[in-house]
């Protein structure tokens, strides 16, 4: 099945791999993986250390503000977006390396992370790359506060060809492990 996807570009910037493409109506997005996101945080997990990117995605439109409902209808009804971040990805893994792991949490800054972790779950379902590309998430409880918990998507990407999946398990695992306890009060 060939899907269609919209025309990408790609910059390359200290670190950053940033696609960029633009929709049929004019809404602007930008997929970024980082090298260096989570450096400071994986020095115990040396294969999240050394293949691990923070993959992260961004509709950057003004559009969207001054459009509000009838864009997110478009957008809602635009399967090239999902199909492009999927090619993106698959683009990624190709030329770079099978063996890196793509780090991710879904945004929870204005509480909508449980809508990006099921759109992020159904675009994968219907993606014709899901035989390339496995997705792992994990669904944890942050505490925010005192007493005050909100709940994180957090989780990652692989290739099929990632010959070090075993080893990337474990230490995400153990990655997350570490997380949580040190958010435990």
């Amino acid at each position: 099945m060939i899907t269609e996807v919209y025309h990408y570009t790609i910059e390359e910037i200290e670190g950053l791999i940033i696609y960029d493409f633009t929709t049929l109506s004019g809404v602007v997005y930008k997929v970024i993986f980082d090298y260096n996101h989570f450096r400071e945080n994986l020095p115990d997990f040396p294969q999240l250390l050394g293949n691990g990117y923070d993959f992260a995605f961004y509709c950057m439109s003004d559009k969207l503000i001054i459009d509000g409902a009838a864009e997110r209808n478009k957008r809602a009804n635009d399967t090239k977006i999902s199909s492009t971040i999927t090619s993106i990805i698959c683009h990624f893994f190709d030329t770079q390396d099978s063996s890196l792991i793509l780090l991710f949490q879904c945004d929870s800054s204005d509480k909508k992370q449980l809508f990006r972790h099921a759109l992020f779950q159904r675009w994968h379902r219907k993606s014709s790359h899901k035989a390339q590309i496995h997705i792992k998430t994990i669904q944890v409880e942050i505490q925010v506060g005192k007493g005050v918990t909100d709940n994180r998507f957090m989780g990652y990407l692989y290739s099929s060809a990632n010959p070090n999946l075993e080893k990337v398990i474990m230490e995400f695992e153990d990655f997350l492990g570490n997380m949580i306890n040190s958010n435990v009060k």
